[in-house]
């Protein structure tokens, strides 16, 4: 009986498949370090220069400041300059001086602000007959809580001025005016006066309010043509309110020496009391455009009307 034989393999034995035996009988290439796709485009960047020689990199939690780097001095090229030390002088203190001050005035007042009306350099004085000059046209208007008020008209345009009588002799009233039951109005004081000219100039820069022009002192005995107008005022109110008290002074009474501080102002149209509404939307307009001129007004200089409406107590329909 035949033995059988044992078919021996030499050498190493090869697990890989013969595909992959090929490719790696292949000689290979010397190991060459991997470069980037981006590297050729940061070859002159000098940050990239310097981290591709970094071999490690520590992070502390604490920053060491670095030590101050000590900058020698320059000296100018030349001859040396040598400096010659004198004596020392002796430094000079300066002795405060004591202001004696009486007993009871250490606090300093502020100067007294002068007034307007005090500096009587400031303000021309007129008279009615340069108020008024022959062929101008002078009209009372309105009887104001503080003035009465005169439209004066010639050939440069129409102005309207504003009078209040200052603190100043008057002639006594006769014995008709005092029958009549005529009641003068108080002369006002300076500080009074000073309020409205500073309410008049502040108001002349916004829209919707009168312009204002010019002040000055009219003093002395009344025209002819003053005491006609202000007659004729106090009839056409005695037709309509025949009740009603004169409580401004005639001009007849006036003196040498009355004064009246004279505000003069620009027109502003027909009074809306005397004025005809045809539309309600005028009357809207009217509401509307006085609205935004005190809301102007209160913005700027913080402006408040007293009289917008009539209070509830004087008006018996208002519910």
């Amino acid at each position: 009986m035949k033995k059988q034989t044992t078919i021996r393999k030499y050498g190493k034995q090869h697990t890989k498949p013969k595909r992959s035996r090929i490719f790696a009988e292949l000689p290979q290439t010397p190991v060459r370090a991997v470069q980037a796709l981006g590297e050729a485009a940061l070859e002159d960047d000098a940050l990239a220069k310097v981290t591709q020689k970094f071999s490690a990199v520590t992070i502390q939690d604490e920053n060491t400041p670095p030590p101050d780097v000590i900058e020698p001095v320059k000296r100018p090229r030349g001859r040396p300059r040598t400096s010659k030390v004198g004596p020392e002088e002796p430094t000079k203190c300066q002795t405060p001086r004591v202001v004696l001050t009486p007993a009871g005035s250490t606090k300093s007042e502020p100067p007294a602000e002068p007034s307007a009306l005090t500096q009587g350099q400031d303000l021309k004085v007129l008279s009615w007959s340069e108020v008024c000059p022959p062929g101008d046209r002078i009209v009372k208007i309105a009887e104001a809580s503080y003035a009465e008020v005169y439209r004066v008209t010639n050939e440069r345009g129409t102005s309207i001025i504003k009078v209040i009588r200052m603190e100043s002799p008057i002639k006594p009233q006769t014995k008709a005016q005092e029958k009549a039951g005529l009641v003068d109005e108080e002369p006002h004081s300076e500080a009074d006066l000073v309020g409205e000219l500073k309410i008049s100039e502040w108001l002349a820069d916004i829209p919707g309010f009168v312009v204002y022009k010019e002040r000055y002192i009219v003093q002395g005995k009344a025209c002819r043509e003053v005491l006609e107008t202000h007659q004729a005022f106090h009839k056409k109110l005695k037709r309509q309110d025949p009740d009603r008290l004169q409580f401004y002074p005639s001009p007849s009474r006036y003196l040498d020496g009355t004064k009246f501080l004279v505000v003069e102002l620009g027109d502003a149209g027909t009074a809306l009391e005397d004025f005809e509404l045809t539309t309600a939307d005028q009357l809207w307009d009217i509401f509307f455009h006085v609205t935004v001129a005190l809301a102007r007004a209160e913005a700027h200089i913080e402006f408040e009307v007293r009289r917008i409406r009539k209070p509830k107590w004087r008006d018996p329909a208002v519910n």
